[in-house]
């Protein structure tokens, strides 16, 4: 599952206790990264966490990144969970 942290770790966090994902990938920004560590702390013994910091107002920036580390073929067979595939 993808998530965007925002300032509100709520949405995120209900969700992921709902869904049960195997997996959890969590995009934020350096204003949102608190955020991000108190949902990793929180969940981490429930589900494997990977991480994508990213710059807020740089969209491109933000879909490369995310087509670069998670769905290069290579990338997506060694590290990803079977339910993103």
């Amino acid at each position: 599952m993808i998530a965007l942290v925002g300032e509100q770790p709520l949405p995120n966090f209900l969700l992921a206790r709902h869904e049960h994902p195997d997996a959890l990938l969590f995009v934020y920004t350096p204003k949102t990264e608190p955020v991000y560590k108190n949902l990793k702390a929180a969940l981490k013994s429930e589900t494997a966490i990977y991480e994508l910091p990213t710059d807020p107002y740089n969209v491109i920036a933000i879909i490369k990144d995310l087509k670069d580390r998670y769905h290069t073929e290579s990338c997506v067979k060694r590290n990803a969970p079977k339910r993103w595939l």
